[in-house]
């Protein structure tokens, strides 16, 4: 049986081997502190769990407004119509676009709320959903990454 060659040009090979490389290090820091700090919870750290849970009942919770909604409207608009009607524009900005629209966001919730726990969770989120979706397109996409040394258990 043959094994199945990666024809890919040598650019092609380069960049694909960033984006491995990439998974592999987000995997790493996504992975690292729960590896380094444990699973383990002492009565301790339960007690000031409760703690801290019960001051935050206590506190006023300030929810976004409505109207924060509103980047979030126009970036899926711009989406839906953007290549249909003004095409040229859409394609040679978008990406200005929807970092201006988050821009707004972020600012929103720093300066005008702030709370810093909601992005920061946002962005974890984020980084954990790119790297689940690297690892699909590397685990679907059949590619063999053909080495000149023999493979060791270490």
């Amino acid at each position: 049986m043959e094994v199945p060659q990666c024809n890919l040009p040598k650019k092609k090979k380069k960049s694909l081997l960033k984006i491995v490389m990439i998974f592999f290090i987000s995997l790493f820091i996504t992975c690292a502190p729960a590896i380094l700090l444990g699973n383990e919870v002492n009565e301790d750290d339960y007690n000031l769990l409760e703690t801290v849970v019960s001051e935050q009942e206590d506190d006023e919770y300030s929810s976004p407004a409505i109207w924060s909604v509103i980047p979030f409207v126009v970036l899926l608009l711009m989406i839906a119509t953007g290549p249909l009607f003004y095409a040229r524009f859409w394609h040679n900005y978008f990406p200005h676009v929807a970092s201006g629209l988050g821009a707004v966001t972020m600012v929103y919730y720093l300066f005008f709320l702030n709370e810093y726990h909601y992005p920061l969770h946002s962005a974890a989120e984020y980084f954990s959903f790119i790297s689940l979706l690297t690892a699909l397109f590397v685990a679907s996409g059949g590619i063999l990454i053909k080495v000149n040394k023999a493979g060791t258990p270490f």
